[in-house]
């Protein structure tokens, strides 16, 4: 019955892909040149035309108003969304919605959004539909022409799925748009020639591995400050199911799990002696200005390569027997397996990387170990919030063969969530020759 029944949702959620235009993940080929962005952003509150109600947008399937939850506060949100777009848009040359997306409880379906009534969109798939708990920040092409210049409504909505409560949170959302060269704002702040390059010089340290960063422009005094972000394989902190790509997100409309921050137009240390050796890595910088701060100038990419190590090498060891959902409460241990197939001697360095939702751990104190031994991940406020942890763990607290992570928690509410992709083990190790 429960297979007829994933059947039957499979084909709806195939029919209605028909309604939607699919996205694509940004590759190293749309960062082949510079380009100016604005990005408006959903405010909470009444004089940003949405009604205080959640500090977070609580989207519901249409199911919710007949079943168990429906007196919850959350169960009366309506997924509508305001943002105003003050731009004529004759002066665009593209357009996105940007989100900061919780996936919602495991096994909700389709999530999307209509624009002004005009079309659908569809949010990606990452996980949430197979049952597992994800985060995400998609970037949705839309069409010019679905905009107004004034306050645009975005109305979003899910399925109910197999799941108990069809329902998904954006965090925060905003519309960003590309500009014309000749845009008012650029030609206000005489930016119409406005470069900007990243430099890369290896680092030639003793002891270090990696590259300095810094910023070519031939307008230094105007920058503000300065995000660079990479292309490589490694962890996927971002949801989005991939390993090599662009990394990084955003928390709270700021960088996380990027290379680094600068203020002004100054220099950066990247370690990269914990990525694994790889061509085709990519480095590109975000650009604000002083005087707007909607404004952003994005690099091209600059191309490098980090090369293999003489006498040592990096190694990710990814999550396996990852459960779905990934999630403990009221006392339901999970586990997962990390297979280690190198000596623990042999290892000079070990990481944990994980990103939960921490829900709590109720009265459990030691809620998260790796072989039995605690490693601390929440907050220690129950915050109902997004963590990125990279955890520096002892190699003698490993061994060959399989390594058992497990998480527990007895409150009898949320819980922890173990995002997708779960734990992985990053290690750099003695070659053996």
């Amino acid at each position: 019955m429960k297979k007829a029944h994933n059947f039957i949702l499979n084909c709806i959620l195939f029919l209605v892909s028909f309604s939607v235009h699919c996205q694509s993940l940004p590759t190293l080929q749309d960062y082949s040149l510079g380009k100016f962005y604005k990005q408006y952003w959903y405010q909470l509150g009444e004089e940003h035309h949405n009604p205080k109600a959640l500090r977070r947008m609580r989207i519901n399937a249409p199911e919710t108003g007949l079943g168990k939850f429906r007196d919850r506060i959350e169960a009366k949100e309506n997924g509508l969304v305001i943002i105003p777009l003050e731009e004529d848009l004759v002066n665009l040359e593209s357009a996105f919605l940007y989100a900061e997306v919780w996936g919602g409880h495991p096994g909700t379906l389709n999530k999307r959004f209509s624009l002004n009534a005009r079309n659908i969109y569809e949010l990606p798939n990452v996980g949430t539909e197979h049952e597992n708990c994800t985060y995400n920040y998609p970037l949705v092409p839309l069409k010019i022409t679905d905009l107004i210049n004034g306050l645009n409504a975005l109305q979003f909505t899910c399925d109910q799925g197999n799941t108990f409560w069809g329902h998904f949170l954006v965090d925060n959302a905003c519309l960003k748009v590309g500009l014309k060269k000749d845009h008012p704002d650029l030609v206000k702040m005489n930016l119409v020639d406005f470069n900007a390059e990243v430099m890369v010089i290896p680092l030639k340290g003793k002891n270090e591995e990696g590259f300095e960063l810094f910023l070519e422009s031939n307008f230094p005094k105007k920058i503000a400050k300065v995000d660079f972000l990479g292309f490589y394989k490694g962890y996927d902190e971002n949801g989005n199911t991939e390993w090599k790509d662009w990394h990084g997100f955003t928390k709270a409309k700021a960088y996380e799990g990027h290379i680094g921050s600068i203020t002004g137009a100054g220099k950066l240390k990247w370690s990269t002696k914990m990525l694994i050796a790889q061509e085709d890595v990519a480095v590109r910088a975000v650009v604000t200005f002083k005087g707007n701060s909607k404004l952003s100038f994005e690099t091209k990419a600059t191309l490098i390569d980090i090369p293999m190590r003489k006498n040592e090498f990096v190694s990710v060891i990814k999550s396996e027997n990852v459960p779905a959902p990934f999630w403990s409460r009221a006392g339901n241990l999970k586990t997962c397996t990390l297979k280690l197939e190198t000596d623990p001697k042999n290892i000079q360095e070990a990481e944990l990387h994980v990103v939960i939702w921490d829900g709590g751990a109720g009265e459990v104190k030691e809620y998260f170990k790796l072989n039995n031994s605690f490693l601390p991940i929440l907050d220690g406020k129950s915050s109902h919030d997004l963590f990125y942890r990279i955890l520096k763990i002892d190699p003698s607290q490993l061994k060959k063969g399989e390594n058992k992570i497990e998480l527990l928690s007895d409150t009898h509410h949320h819980g922890i969530e173990i995002i997708l992709p779960g734990p992985a083990l990053v290690i750099r190790c003695k070659r053996n020759n």
